[in-house]
């Protein structure tokens, strides 16, 4: 896979002119994942993105937007697109591989991009319903291209009481290749969260957890 991007820079010496002075920069050092060259940069270098093996990139949701139950089916928001920044999920992307939602507040997908082939993806989602009586809730993560994986509920149904009730998902761990799939991009390769329920529909429902953790291996 190597480096993906090599950008090369000078640090200069001089003085300000005028009014207020500033701090001199002497030398850029590699942090996680960069490869300076020289390092230290003293002088003239170039800065590239480097082995990314092992480095971690993390998908973190809480408590996603409530949404009413008002039909037999539907589909779980992730976030509010309409608050920046998000209150209900956060992101740490080192490396190459990213997150990215699509649809937000409508048919949302938690896609994934930058992947390469052996990459160790675990993934892990909490869905919660306060569903009143005289309904039978059954919620679902589906995934498809990388991630289509069988996702397992910890409960295969809940029986309504109007109290707030959860299904856990997961998944074993698996590498990027392990099924038919290549790596694409997020809107092939991206799972989403949706429900039925049979009887009366009511009540409310979101994500409580949403987890996507992807270690990176590279040459």
């Amino acid at each position: 896979m190597g480096n993906q991007s090599i950008n090369s820079f000078g640090i200069f010496g001089g003085s300000s002119g005028g009014g207020g002075g500033g701090g001199t920069l002497t030398s850029v050092s590699a942090g996680t994942g960069i490869v300076c060259t020289p390092d230290p940069i003293t002088a003239t270098g170039s800065v590239a993105l480097g082995n990314t093996n092992g480095l971690v990139s993390t998908f973190d949701g809480g408590q996603g937007p409530l949404s009413n139950i008002t039909g037999a089916t539907g589909n779980l928001s992730i976030y509010d697109p309409t608050t920046y920044p998000s209150t209900t999920f956060t992101m740490v992307q080192k490396g190459r591989a990213f997150f990215s939602i699509s649809d937000a507040g409508a048919n949302e997908r938690l896609g994934v991009g930058g992947v390469g082939t052996h990459d160790l993806i675990s993934i892990s989602a909490t869905i919660t319903t306060t569903c009143g009586t005289g309904g039978l809730f059954i919620g679902s993560i589906a995934g498809n291209g990388i991630l289509a994986q069988t996702f397992t509920p910890d409960v295969a149904a809940i029986t309504c009481n109007g109290t707030s009730q959860s299904q856990v998902f997961t998944t074993p761990d698996f590498r990027v290749g392990n099924n038919t799939a290549g790596p694409t991009n997020p809107s092939v390769d991206y799972i989403q969260g949706s429900f039925v329920i049979g009887g009366v529909a009511s009540g409310q429902v979101s994500y409580t957890d949403i987890t996507l953790n992807i270690t990176q291996f590279s040459d």
